[in-house]
């Protein structure tokens, strides 16, 4: 098994990573990243369906992330 960094590695099972035109990182193991134009990840869909979502202010900081358990959770937590 060749290490791809930390606890990833590059073979085995949940191994899949895929990369957009800018480099960025677009599916690692069964998750899927999301990224706005300025290359800035947006959000996380984890493989049970749950959406990790990130705001941003104006110098780029994370200042709310949102926990939701489907696109349609009435009631998604909210960490600000």
């Amino acid at each position: 098994m060749t290490p791809a960094g930390g606890n990833l590695s590059s073979t085995g099972p949940g191994a899949t990573l895929a990369y957009d035109a800018h480099g960025n990182t677009t599916l690692l193991g069964t998750d899927q990243l999301v990224y706005d134009l300025a290359d800035r990840h947006t959000s996380t869909v984890l493989d049970d369906g749950t959406i990790i979502e990130y705001v941003r202010d104006a110098t780029n900081r994370i200042v709310q992330r949102t926990v939701k358990t489907g696109p349609s959770d009435p009631s998604p937590e909210v960490t600000k």
